[in-house]
């Protein structure tokens, strides 16, 4: 039953992610396919590493678990990562409105340094949130103390 669950969630799982690179995302440019790759492979990925995580533990309510732990997980990562991103964000803006400002200096890469920086951002929220996931897991599962305190 519980491999039966977490199969229905995987699919769902994939099913959203498609969704949101086909119709929620605007892709303007082969940057933006790269950057909803990489972010739905990592959560993917993410969430097999947490489900193995549950199983070691006590396998009991994977799908209650991950959502509810979820919510104050993404509010704390989002307001970690918005920092350092609104500052380079800014940073970037500003050596753009600087190259301009030269006679358009740099060569137009189609937004290339903005794409990267938030490829950037979004591989260090998605593996930030999923570390912290796996962390809290551990400990609702109950996995024997010598595991949760290797990854602490």
């Amino acid at each position: 039953m519980r491999d039966e669950k977490f199969s229905y969630y995987f699919v769902y799982l994939t099913l959203i992610l498609l969704s949101q690179m086909v119709l929620g995302s605007t892709i303007e440019s082969k940057y933006d396919i790269a950057i909803c790759a990489c972010e739905s492979l990592l959560t993917l990925f993410g969430m097999i590493y947490v489900f193995r995580t549950n199983c070691k533990g006590d396998s009991k309510s994977f799908i209650e678990r991950s959502i509810c732990l979820s919510i104050p997980i993404t509010v704390r990562s989002s307001i970690i990562i918005a920092l350092p991103g609104t500052l380079v964000v800014l940073l970037i803006a500003i050596y753009n409105t600087e190259a301009q400002f030269l006679e358009n200096l740099i060569i137009s890469l189609d937004n290339l340094p903005t794409c990267i920086v938030t490829c950037v951002l979004s591989v260090v929220y998605n593996l930030y949130f999923y570390y912290r996931l796996n962390k809290c897991i551990k400990i609702v599962a109950a996995l024997p103390k010598a595991e949760t305190e290797f990854n602490t």
